[in-house]
């Protein structure tokens, strides 16, 4: 088979669609499909205007399309910078869009002022031109899918979230100290809130690892858990240096903040159950759905500091409980290995050219 895939921004790097995306193409590739993607460069300053409506990457996907004669177009986040207007290219190709976020239902993406205003006067205008022009939604979560049906769209499935296999031997989670977090170091992910709730903490042995960055990387290296190195921050890792992190870790922390921006379905919870790895969670809709009614996980209010620290607390002091939560993510991780999400989106290419005339 041969695959299109169109994303704004190319595969790989450390955003979850992008990692998403690589996974995706190097999955469909093994399987034995031709496979290619066209991405667009990022635009600044007055070019971001083609945000908006794009007839120029409209144009060179349509000629990507003549030149590759693609089975299936596969789109992912082309709302967020090349525009709906890419999906009228190639027309009679069959049409799969991944929503791996709320932002055609008009969620909030960290921003404010009159971007927040504008996208959400764009959002209804972007969801019809999906309705209209794609024969398949895939979302990244249930929660999602049930909205994205609830909002008018037609053939909406779940798709993931699905991670690759580890690279290291893990150890057993009850044996590790360390809690660990993966992710843009943005407000919107609730680290500043994690840090204050693991200051507070009076477990010597464990430290708490954060891996990534963003705009609030400077204001996290002054807080005192930083300061006396209880706090590590990483940086950006490689996928397989994330891979080596969890794999001995006692937990993945993950407390996102809805209100500033829901997630989709985290793509490092997915990692974390892969790796055997309890999770802890705000009460996020797409994370609170990998927590598998909680066997694998804890949940916690969002925001909410005095919580986070008790259930930190719990997670680190309590083996028995670390044990059974790592039980229930290994119980959980076929689900969200490579086999199982590469499965349910070919399901979706095979029912896209079943419905071809």
């Amino acid at each position: 088979m041969k695959v299109l895939c169109v994303n704004d921004r190319p595969p790989g790097g450390s955003s979850g669609a992008e990692v998403h995306l690589d996974l995706l193409v190097g999955a469909l590739r093994r399987a034995g499909n031709d496979v290619e993607v066209f991405s667009r460069p990022p635009r600044s300053g007055g070019a971001r205007l083609l945000d908006a409506w794009d007839p120029v990457a409209r144009s060179a996907l349509t000629r990507a399309a003549r030149r590759m004669r693609p089975d299936v177009l596969h789109f992912h986040n082309v709302v967020r910078e090349l525009s709906v207007s890419v999906l009228g290219a190639a027309p009679g190709v069959p049409r799969v869009l991944t929503a791996h976020d709320g932002r055609l239902l008009g969620d909030a993406d960290g921003r404010g002022g009159p971007l927040r205003a504008y996208q959400r006067l764009r959002a209804p205008l972007d969801a019809a031109a999906v309705r209209r022009q794609v024969d398949q939604v895939l979302a990244v979560s249930r929660a999602l899918a049930a909205r994205l049906r609830a909002a008018g769209f037609p053939q909406v499935a779940h798709a993931g979230p699905w991670a690759a296999e580890p690279v290291a031997p893990l150890v057993p989670a009850a044996d590790c100290a360390d809690l660990v977090f993966v992710g843009r170091l943005d407000r919107d992910k609730g680290v500043h809130v994690l840090l204050e709730a693991f200051s507070g903490l009076g477990h010597p042995r464990a430290r708490l690892l954060l891996a990534g960055s963003g705009g609030a990387a400077a204001a996290l290296s002054d807080s005192p858990a930083v300061r006396e190195g209880r706090a590590v921050l990483l940086g950006t890792l490689a996928r397989d240096e994330v891979s080596r992190l969890l794999a001995r870790a006692r937990a993945l922390v993950l407390p996102s903040l809805p209100r500033r921006r829901p997630e989709g379905s985290p793509l490092v919870l997915a990692e974390a159950l892969v790796h055997g790895r309890p999770l802890v969670v705000s009460d996020d809709a797409g994370a609170v759905e990998l927590t598998h009614d909680r066997s694998c996980g804890l949940v916690t209010p969002a925001g909410d500091v005095a919580a986070l620290a008790a259930a930190l607390s719990a997670v680190l002091s309590d083996d028995a409980l670390v044990r059974r939560l790592a039980a229930g993510a290994s119980a959980a991780a076929p689900e969200h290995g490579e086999p199982a999400g590469l499965r349910r989106v070919q399901d979706a290419y095979a029912r896209v050219l079943a419905r071809v005339p």
